[in-house]
């Protein structure tokens, strides 16, 4: 999936290699962000297959490339309301149809949620994030 961040004025783009419902691992970022950047908050643009989806986030992790590692920024989703979580939550769902080799193990368990039509419970979701 492709990204774009916003953060100090800039836009940062790159691929996803990571998803769930708390947070994403940005990686192959450019610009880089230095480590300056965790515990800042940005705005992470998400391409789906419809449209970009916008989702507050707070920058928590920065990290060099390393042997089988590739370099990025890990960061945490600010669920702030509902439609922000249901956003969140159909990204999850779109990461692992996209790539089911890796999540044969437990696509069984998405599918029947999905064919159950599981919503996702949200409840006070007002600062579920640490820095929102």
């Amino acid at each position: 999936m492709e990204y774009f961040l916003e953060i100090d004025n800039q836009k940062i783009s790159g691929k996803i290699s990571n998803v769930s419902l708390s947070g994403a691992y940005l990686e192959t970022m450019e610009p880089q962000l230095s480590v300056s950047h965790i515990s800042q908050q940005g705005v992470v643009n998400i391409k789906t297959e419809n449209d970009w989806v916008k989702i507050k986030c707070n920058i928590v992790y920065v990290g060099a490339k390393k042997e089988d590692f590739p370099s990025g920024a890990g960061v945490e989703f600010c669920m702030e309301d509902e439609e922000a979580a249901t956003a969140i939550w159909n990204i999850v769902i779109q990461y692992v149809s996209q790539n089911q080799s890796l999540f044969a193990p437990i696509k069984y368990f998405f599918v029947s949620i999905i064919k159950a039509g599981v919503a996702p419970r949200t409840g006070n979701v007002q600062g579920a994030c640490a820095y929102c």
